[in-house]
């Protein structure tokens, strides 16, 4: 969808799995070091629809960390629309 299509507000899809791969990207794997500035995770249960697990599956490994990655840059997308709408 173009610039100027996309109505007011809208989340870019493409900007959202950029940033979601960047999460994955910078994700530890394994026990971080101390002191790393890795952001410690908590342990949640989610149920998804086998559809979505597939699709993340089929997007390669580290599927937990691209729920993660896309949580996360929805998140800070929303926050960045909050913030301009408050401007």
């Amino acid at each position: 969808m173009s610039e100027e299509s996309r109505p007011s507000g809208a989340i870019d899809l493409d900007e959202l799995f950029e940033r979601a791969d960047d999460v994955v990207a910078k994700s530890v794997i394994g026990r971080p070091r101390q002191g790393s500035g890795y952001v410690p995770k908590i342990d949640a249960k989610i149920r998804l629809n086998r559809e979505v697990m597939d699709w993340l599956k089929s997007m390669g490994p580290r599927h937990y960390s691209r729920i993660n990655g896309l949580l996360t840059a929805l998140m800070e997308a929303e926050q960045k629309r909050e913030s301009d709408r408050s401007l």
